[in-house]
This record gives structure tokens, C-alpha cells and sequence, in this order.
């Protein structure tokens, strides 16, 4: 689930690495820089990250820590 702003969307991590992700989404109403929250519901883990880019249906994000 990736959370910003109050809004909450599906998502699917298709790659991962120490320092980012990249999502599945919908990206409507995304932009680079800003901050949301990804929630692996089933591992109860949550990473806090930053937007760095925004394809058609993708983006990728930067983690900044996680609890």
C-alpha cells in the first residue's frame, strides 16, 4: 500500500535495493520530491521514502528509514 497525503493506493514493488524501490501504481497526483509511506502488510514493515520519478504507471523511491 502506498500511502500520501491522506490517500491511499495499491501497489506492487517490482524491484528492489537497500536504497529505494521501484512501484507499480497509479501515479495520478504523484510528483518527484515528495514523501510517502509504502506498507507491506503481509511482512508488517513499513519504509518511509521520497518520489524520485514518475513513469506511466510507475515511480521509483528513495528510502529514508523505516519502522
Amino acid at each position: 500500500m502506498l500511502k500520501q497525503e491522506g490517500a491511499h493506493r495499491p501497489c506492487v514493488v517490482e524491484d528492489i535495493s537497500v536504497g529505494g524501490c521501484r512501484l507499480a501504481t497509479n501515479t495520478k497526483g504523484l510528483e518527484p520530491g515528495q514523501r510517502v509511506t509504502i506498507e507491506v502488510e503481509s511482512r508488517r514493515l513499513r519504509f518511509y521514502a521520497e518520489i524520485r520519478w514518475i513513469r506511466s504507471g510507475e515511480t521509483g523511491v528513495e528510502f529514508l528509514y523505516m519502522d
